[in-house]
């Protein structure tokens, strides 16, 4: 495996620049050998290409558990708000609007 190299101030004949290719390169390799890919060398266009996809895709599952941790957190909420009577069983909730019913009953008899 390649060591990253140092990165060094910009001088003469833009050594910020390749060592910035340099580091690139080897994070891209680097990348590709721990997903288990085989790959050939690239270019340094395609390798940036490649880098931009990788971020990407990362920012993308980032922001989707984000949003399902937010998600639950808003449904759990909604549920802590719910009147009492909405979270009883319906079996329970039948028994006690039959009770009611009888109750009317009764009293429009007397």
């Amino acid at each position: 495996m390649q060591v990253l190299p140092p990165v060094r101030r910009a001088g003469v004949g833009g050594t910020l620049r390749h060592d910035t290719e340099q580091v690139w390169k080897s994070l891209s390799q680097l990348r590709a050998a721990q997903e288990g890919w085989r790959v050939a060398l690239a270019s340094a266009e395609e390798l940036g290409s490649f880098c931009h996809l990788c971020v990407a895709q990362e920012r993308t599952a980032r922001r989707t558990s984000q949003l399902d941790h937010a998600s639950g957190r808003f449904v759990q909420g909604r549920f802590a708000q719910m009147h009492p009577a909405r979270r009883v069983p319906s079996s329970v909730i039948s028994a006690r609007r039959a009770d009611r019913v009888a109750r009317r009953a009764g009293a429009k008899t007397i």
